[in-house]
């Protein structure tokens, strides 16, 4: 991937019936294996017994080239085993069961808490992030951002006291600008990293 030019991973996590954390953007196995069910209440076990490469195609369906060649659904102790010095972006994805506690562990004993954050747009599984893992830097929520923006579109973005890092936002969301010059200037101001998607 170096040779690519990427420097930061950015994965996805959720928690297996067991505990474990995995590696998959969706609640369930649908949408990416050819298994069904929410990742939640599936075990480390029934999820990396999955293909994870069975619905993936290059060209529109008429093929499937990833089906069968082994791939699987990775837990987070693999990711930061496999890139210990990467930097990570890793997003809570769900609310239930929690995740933060079993996060938060892994990152204290692989030694990975000072070159992580943790953006979620979860506001429980954020706040309960926060409460744990004091020392990992946290990505604002949504409820931060729209906050942030509004107090910026009326000349008060040097009130925020930010509990986060970075804000990891798109342009713009339902037709109201959250990426302005105002907006990014109180955010800078208070050492807050903008990052635009």
């Amino acid at each position: 991937m170096a040779e690519l030019g990427v420097d930061v991973l950015d994965v996805d996590l959720h928690t297996s019936a067991d505990g474990d954390v995995v590696l998959i953007h969706d609640d369930t196995v649908d949408r990416t294996t050819e298994g069904s069910g929410r990742v939640s209440d599936l075990t480390l076990a029934e999820l990396q017994a999955l293909d994870a490469g069975y619905r993936w195609t290059t060209d529109g369906g008429a093929t499937y080239p990833f089906r069968g060649q082994g791939l699987r659904i990775a837990t987070l102790a693999e990711a930061l085993e496999r890139f210990p010095e990467w930097p990570m972006v890793m997003e809570i994805k769900q609310d239930s069961p929690a995740t933060a506690q079993a996060l938060c562990d892994l990152l204290r004993r692989t030694g990975a808490t000072q070159r992580v954050i943790v953006p979620s747009s979860r506001e429980a599984a954020l706040a309960e992030f926060r409460a744990v893992c004091p020392e990992v830097a946290t990505a604002a929520g949504t409820n931060d951002v729209t906050w942030s923006v509004g107090l910026s579109a009326v000349g008060l973005g040097g009130v925020i006291s930010p509990p986060y890092a970075a804000a990891q936002v798109p342009v713009a969301r339902s037709g109201i600008p959250i990426v302005t010059t105002a907006w990014v200037s109180a955010m800078h101001a208070r050492n807050v990293r903008v990052d635009v998607w």
